[in-house]
């Protein structure tokens, strides 16, 4: 398989380490492939001189002509054009993508083009503002599936080329105006063929794990939206940290994580395995989009699973929420409820008040539970002696 990659830098930001770090992941788990690189002559000087470590994992360095304009410019100016220019068929890889699984399904592909839905989001709006501003100013329709340009299957033939045409053509009208986004004249073009051969890709194939954690467990390419955010330290990051430290990748740091079902990097083992049970959970819910904090959402999962007596606090809407998850994953850990509004009991469950929950029944307890938008009451607050959470993941 021939994968390829596009970089334009001059060493002064993370895109040559982001490229070199997917590559190097590339060849540990798909050691036969044909690795490229499409750059322009002002990055291969650079590589060059600088002895970068690129040199080490890639075929072939393809200098371009390109316009002399902005390095976001010129990136997009040779990535909306690469099926025009290479012979073959091909796979395109963002730089930020993590491909630690074999790829050879993509091999069997017989339509003339392939991609992940954007966000792995089966929503009707799965884009950002600025894309959806994008199609309101030049007054473009938006194709049945709007998928993400980080990774693409390109084959070599009539419409693809066909295709890579239009491509080229909504993305130029847009770079007059200096709107350098490619994705969405990507999408415009496989919205002017109704009856495009297309192949929509299992999410796994892109997992956009920032912004859909759903996607992220047992992935074949992690996705990882390097400009974005993330409370929680993942791969693409920390593997851009120590070659920048290091100057280099070990192959047990590599081989490691080959072997890794989340792309996050956790403080310990339990952390990984409350995180895996909960995103399986989520998995299970296919009608639900998930952005949640995984970092909170780990924290809050290992106090409950590492507490065996359990109240909830509030008998509202959040607090009923947080009752039925409980009962739905912790059911036997579920011990009181602490209401001053209610009496007797709620699901068998004895309700008792602040006051009285504080001066008898606080030994019982290891941890104090409340809703997600559950008011706190300032008397428990000021003298509870034990662990208390929100379940922010309980919508």
């Amino acid at each position: 398989m021939h994968f390829v990659y596009v970089v334009i830098s001059q060493g002064n930001d993370t895109y040559l380490d982001l490229t070199y770090l997917s590559a190097k992941i590339l060849r540990a788990s798909n050691p036969s492939s044909r690795i490229s690189v499409y750059l322009d002559s002002e990055t291969l000087h650079f590589i060059r001189t600088n002895n970068h470590l690129l040199e080490e994992v890639i075929d072939y360095f393809v200098p371009c002509m390109t316009p002399d304009k902005s390095n976001v410019f010129k990136s997009r100016y040779i990535k909306t054009r690469l099926r025009k220019w290479i012979q073959g068929d091909f796979i395109y890889l963002d730089s930020d993508t993590l491909p630690i699984k074999a790829l050879d399904e993509l091999k069997t592909i017989k339509e003339s083009f392939a991609a992940c839905l954007n966000w792995n989001n089966e929503e009707k709006q799965n884009y950002c503002e600025r894309e959806k501003a994008y199609f309101e100013q030049y007054a473009l329709k938006l194709p049945q599936f709007y998928v993400n340009g980080g990774v693409l299957v390109w084959r070599d033939t009539a419409f693809a080329h066909d295709l890579s045409d239009k491509y080229i053509h909504y993305w130029d009208l847009a770079a007059t105006d200096e709107v350098y986004y490619d994705q969405p004249a990507l999408n415009e073009a496989l919205a002017h063929f109704p009856d495009a051969e297309f192949t929509l890709l299992d999410a796994s194939y892109n997992a956009q794990y920032l912004a859909n954690i759903k996607s992220s467990l047992d992935a074949k390419i992690w996705h990882g939206y390097f400009s974005n955010q993330s409370s929680m330290s993942h791969y693409v990051q920390t593997g851009v940290q120590i070659i920048q430290t290091t100057q280099h990748l070990t192959s047990s740091w590599v081989e490691a994580l080959l072997s890794k079902r989340l792309p996050y990097v956790f403080e310990d083992a339990l952390d990984e395995a409350v995180a895996i049970e909960y995103i399986t959970s989520l998995q299970e819910e296919l009608d639900r989009f998930y952005t949640i904090d995984i970092s909170s959402s780990v924290s809050i999962l290992k106090c409950l699973k590492q507490a065996n007596r359990i109240a909830v606090f509030g008998l509202g809407q959040s607090g009923k929420l947080a009752i039925e998850y409980l009962e739905r994953h912790f059911p036997h850990k579920l011990t009181m409820v602490i209401d001053d509004a209610c009496e007797g009991y709620y699901k068998n469950k004895k309700i008792v008040k602040t006051e009285d929950f504080l001066k008898k029944h606080q030994e019982e307890i290891d941890l104090v539970v409340f809703g997600k938008f559950q008011r706190l009451n300032p008397l428990l607050l000021e003298h509870l002696k034990i662990p208390s959470c929100r379940l922010q993941m309980i919508e």
